[in-house]
C-alpha cells in the first residue's frame, strides 16, 4: 500500500486539526477548481485561491498529537 492510501482515512482528523493549527502542515495558496467530474486540480487560469495543506511537515508528530489528544 502507498503512503496516500495509508493516510486517507485521516482527512477528518486533519481537517479538524487545520481548524486550529498549521504547525505540522505546510501551507501553500494555490490556484484550485473542482472539474464537473468532481476532481479538484490546479487551473492557473480559472481557480480560485486556496489555502491548502500540500505536505506534512511531521507525520510522526502529528500521529503522537493525534493519539494523545484522543486517549487523554
Amino acid at each position: 500500500m502507498g503512503v496516500m492510501f495509508d493516510i486517507c482515512v485521516l482527512f477528518d482528523t486533519v481537517a479538524i486539526y487545520l481548524a486550529y493549527s498549521e504547525e505540522l502542515l505546510k501551507i501553500k495558496e494555490l490556484l484550485l477548481k473542482v472539474t464537473e467530474d468532481g476532481y479538484t486540480i490546479i487551473d492557473e487560469e480559472n481557480g480560485d485561491q486556496v489555502r491548502t495543506a500540500v505536505e506534512w511537515v511531521s507525520i510522526d508528530m502529528f500521529y503522537a498529537h493525534l493519539t494523545d489528544t484522543l486517549l487523554n
